[in-house]
């Protein structure tokens, strides 16, 4: 318990190494310690992942976020900020 209080977690580069950087970026960030180091909601988390599926070389060889024509939800079903 005291080490996942303690420790930051490891770089997800290290289970998955084609992940990408600025997607480990978004992985370390969304597992950040402290509230106000993640993002503020889910609909943020979502604009920044689509953001990164359109972005050419944001993503590795094959593709980590798949990309099926379907769009990412504009809004969250639930407010996740109670």
């Amino acid at each position: 318990m005291i080490q996942h209080i303690v420790e930051e977690p490891p770089d997800p580069r290290v289970f998955a190494p084609r992940t990408t950087d600025s997607f480990a970026e978004v992985v370390m960030r969304m597992m950040a310690k402290e509230r106000d180091h993640r993002y503020p909601s889910a609909a943020a988390l979502a604009e920044v992942l689509d953001g990164l599926r359109h972005t050419p070389g944001s993503q590795p060889r094959g593709g980590l976020i798949p990309d099926d024509g379907l769009a990412l939800p504009t809004r969250p079903h639930a407010d996740l900020t109670r």
